[in-house]
């Protein structure tokens, strides 16, 4: 049987930029995958902000030092997703699991005949008023972004959904007088719009001054508009609840302080792109006792393989003004002072 089975090195590429923001280090990955697949992260590090540690606060944080407290916190991310499924025109479908009960002839035994059985349930989520979301318990259905008017060659509007990856959050404190209407982008997993020049960002930096009148009120984008074959954007939280530990100390782990998102082609091709890639290896199933071939389509093996990775080269810090332009060279010690002044964490030890 000729290309009856084969194989593709699965290779990503992956796009990193790093922001400090404080104390923290935040690392936002773009993971671009062979199938169209695109993953989108983000990690936390560096020191953990918090308190000094007193044994009556001990619901509000964990001692990670002799005097030093982490604090709980959240960390929620707004991404912001301007889809173009096949064109602008697109519409928000949700796709979930429903158990249904049948009946069968052939179960005739001491089970009875009724049969529990689960089934695709396709909705459309026509307007915005119904389209501040959370993902379904138990990862029992799917959020899909499709063009109704453009079909697969099997019959399927194409689109991408939205599947949540490790630590999808929303804030915990829902109802606080302190956060009415100032971070209302974070009281959901997920929430989808139309898309307009005048609705840029979710949040701003003024919010935080005005909780019950702020600068940008993210509900008031959900106004009942259709989203019916309209030009969509969706709103997705990526975050975490820090539960502080102490081997957050001295630097916060990229482990579990992470947070990811995929978008995944949901029927927007005829079948698995990735089996057209270059590198892919066909193999011929031969008759029984004659020799295997494959078909490496021309690739050379060399071109499959990353790189040698260097040895390790440092050429040490470099410290800028707020201008940008190069400061003056100073001790890491004094550097390391500097920076922890601001969060109240003063370091003796010379480095």
């Amino acid at each position: 049987m000729k290309g009856e089975m084969g194989a593709i090195k699965g290779y990503e590429l992956v796009v990193r930029t790093i922001s400090t923001v404080g104390n923290y280090n935040y690392l936002f990955d773009y993971t671009f995958q062979l199938d169209g697949t695109l993953e989108v992260r983000i990690s936390a590090s560096g020191y953990l902000q918090g308190a000094w540690w007193d044994d009556a606060e001990m619901a509000y944080g964990t001692k990670i030092r002799d005097t030093y407290m982490g604090s709980i916190h959240d960390h929620v991310v707004n991404y912001k997703f301007d889809f173009d499924i096949a064109g602008t025109q697109n519409s928000l479908m949700a796709v979930t699991l429903e158990n249904e009960v049948v009946q069968q002839p052939w179960f005739g035994d001491d089970w009875g005949q009724d049969f529990q059985q689960q089934k695709i349930v396709r909705t459309m989520i026509r307007n915005e008023s119904d389209a501040l979301l959370d993902y379904p318990k138990n990862s029992e259905g799917v959020y899909v972004i499709v063009n109704e008017e453009k079909l697969n060659r099997w019959g399927n509007p194409r689109g991408y959904a939205i599947h949540p990856g490790m630590s999808v959050i929303h804030l915990t404190n829902l109802n606080s007088k302190r956060t009415k209407n100032n971070v209302n982008f974070a009281k959901h997993h997920l929430a989808v719009s139309r898309r307009k020049d005048s609705e840029p960002s979710s949040s701003s930096m003024w919010n935080i001054n005005l909780p019950g009148a702020p600068t940008v009120d993210f509900y008031e984008f959900f106004d009942g508009e259709s989203l019916e074959q309209e030009d969509l954007t969706a709103w997705v939280n990526l975050g975490m609840h820090h539960i502080p530990r102490a081997e957050d100390s001295p630097m916060t782990l990229t482990n579990i302080a992470t947070s990811s998102v995929l978008l995944t082609l949901f029927n927007f091709n005829d079948w698995d792109p990735a089996m057209e890639s270059m590198n892919a290896i066909v193999i011929d199933v031969p008759e029984p006792g004659e020799a295997w071939s494959g078909d490496e389509n021309g690739v050379e093996i060399e071109y499959c393989l990353p790189p040698r990775v260097g040895k390790f080269n440092y050429n040490g810090l470099s410290t800028f003004k707020e201008d940008g332009t190069p400061a003056k060279a100073q001790r890491v010690s004094e550097m390391r002072k500097q920076a922890e002044s601001y969060h109240a964490i003063f370091a003796s030890t010379e480095l």
